[in-house]
């Protein structure tokens, strides 16, 4: 049964491994996307001008909070959030089974070298 679980677990622990790069690859490209959003929205703010060609935002704090409200009232935008926020937590979750995993392996090796030859069948 050691042997087995001892077989076994760096091929899981490789497993694991790729999907947690997977997780942080999805969150990479999640946050570069609404980054890129705002961005364009920033933009679109710091451009708008009155019918008297003035701009409507002319103050850092008031572009701020316009973005703000944009990002608030953007439901795409809260979603992408959530999702990032979602993905945060897997990948949380996904480093401490992982070092569940190792944990586990070092204490069966430690228990072989304790015990000997007879644990491993």
């Amino acid at each position: 049964m050691l042997r087995e679980r001892l077989l076994v677990l760096p091929e899981k622990i490789y497993q694991e491994k790729l999907e947690l790069l997977q997780l942080m690859e999805k969150q990479e490209e999640q946050e570069l996307f609404l980054k890129s959003w705002e961005i364009q929205e920033q933009n679109k703010i710091n451009n708008e001008v009155d019918a008297e060609g003035k701009l409507i935002y002319s103050s850092d704090v008031k572009r701020k909070s316009e973005l703000d409200r944009r990002k608030l009232e953007n439901e795409n935008y809260k979603k992408l959030q959530q999702s990032i926020n979602k993905t945060k937590i897997e990948i949380e979750q996904k480093k401490i089974y992982i070092e569940k995993l190792i944990n586990e392996q070092k204490n069966l090796r430690a228990l072989c070298i304790l015990e000997g030859d007879d644990l491993i069948d």
